[in-house]
């Protein structure tokens, strides 16, 4: 049996779940399901066509675990669930939930809690921040998983979603929903972020070397530069794991670049042999979002595999859902320069939130693929990028300078 091109790429790098909740933990009443996670933690679905959701999402890739105990009622046309730490009651066949016909009760901090939708959450903690550009002073973060109000809520309802068959990106559902995770954990937060885990993947040991030390300076150093740099550590006795080559090790044409500025790095290969022979690790700076331009030395090559006149000029441009690009954007860009030295992308990206495929923020996907294709080398993964929302903990570790 041949194997596809790429395919052991697209093996790699394909995401990975078990998405569909175990049957004994659903409750369907016409154009809602109800999903019992934990006894604390409920998927809430209503679906104007009464189609629900069982790919996976970046936040929840897996929805599926032993089903606890549960008891579902009817009564004067109200569905209850109550699983024992919370009771759900849904007004049967009244729509789209709202403050009227959906409420979770629950005991906290000796009272009894009602949440109904639209509820503030004034004591959430809040989470972290994508990035921290243009900021001043206090800054604005998105909800996070605890608070002190006892309760959170995590809205997945526009989400991408990701074909259970091969593991690809896939656009949003078109039609009307609301696909909503409900946390009861009051101040159990560490049970909280731990059964949130079982859902949302492990947090990942990271390489020991990230522990370490960082040089890092947005400046244009050349290797000369560096390896004074790393001279005067050793003269003074101070530890060093970690060297970070800002964008000046690429051509200086534009903010994305993949060929090596041959006068400040007249011979890469051998500045990174350099590198490790000196016992440190190296990371480039990485802006992907202007495409393979036709400056780049190996715009021809790529040109041509893309079906483009390399006589054109024609950009190749950045598109991260389309297989063919994401094959050679690994294979003929980042891992030639891998097999090099480069030890992980700083992948820096701050080109906004939208892409070719409708719904797809590209930085949680872009760390999805970079993480899961450095699994090759045989080494602990990583890349290190942004924060891409609720489910970025499995990609280690992050920034927001």
């Amino acid at each position: 049996m041949t194997r596809e091109p790429g395919s052991d790429l697209f093996e790699r790098i394909r995401f990975r779940g078990r998405p569909v909740a175990n049957p004994e933990s659903v409750v369907v009443d016409g154009n809602v399901r109800f999903t019992v996670l934990t006894p604390r933690l409920l998927r809430l679905e209503w679906s104007e066509t009464g189609a629900f959701e069982d790919r996976g999402s970046y936040a929840f890739p897996t929805r599926y675990a032993a089903a606890p105990p549960f008891a579902v009622t009817r009564e004067g046309g109200v569905l209850v669930v109550d699983t024992g730490a919370l009771t759900l009651r849904y007004v049967q066949d009244s729509g789209r939930f709202t403050e009227e016909n959906l409420s979770i009760r629950f005991e906290f901090d000796g009272r009894t809690v009602t949440w109904v939708p639209g509820m503030p959450n004034a004591g959430n903690l809040r989470g972290t921040r994508r990035t921290l550009d243009g900021c001043e002073g206090d800054a604005a973060l998105d909800e996070g998983l605890l608070s002190r109000e006892g309760w959170s809520l995590f809205d997945d309802s526009g989400s991408v979603l990701f074909d259970p068959e091969d593991g690809w990106v896939t656009a949003p559902r078109e039609h009307d929903v609301q696909d909503w995770y409900f946390f009861a954990y009051g101040h159990d937060y560490k049970d909280a972020l731990a059964e949130y885990a079982r859902f949302g993947g492990s947090l990942p040991l990271i390489p020991r070397y990230v522990l370490g030390a960082w040089w890092s300076r947005y400046w244009a150093y050349s290797d000369q530069d560096l390896k004074d740099l790393v001279g005067e550590f050793e003269h003074h006795d101070i530890p060093l794991d970690v060297l970070v080559v800002d964008m000046d090790w690429h051509t200086p044409h534009s903010w994305t670049g993949y060929t090596w500025n041959r006068e400040l790095f007249p011979d890469p290969p051998a500045f990174l042999r350099w590198v490790h022979d000196k016992g440190l690790r190296v990371t480039l700076n990485l802006h992907p979002a202007e495409g393979i331009q036709s400056f780049e030395e190996i715009y021809p090559s790529f040109a041509r595999v893309m079906g483009l006149d390399p006589g054109s000029g024609e950009t190749v441009p950045f598109r991260i859902t389309d297989k063919r690009f994401v094959k050679h954007y690994f294979e003929l860009l980042h891992h030639p320069m891998e097999d090099d030295g480069v030890d992980f992308w700083w992948m820096d990206w701050q080109q906004g939130e939208t892409s070719e495929m409708r719904g797809l923020d590209p930085l949680p996907w872009i760390n999805h693929l970079h993480y899961a294709d450095s699994t090759r080398r045989g080494q602990r993964p990583m890349v290190y990028s942004r924060w891409g929302g609720l489910g970025n903990h499995r990609y280690q570790p992050g920034f927001s300078g």
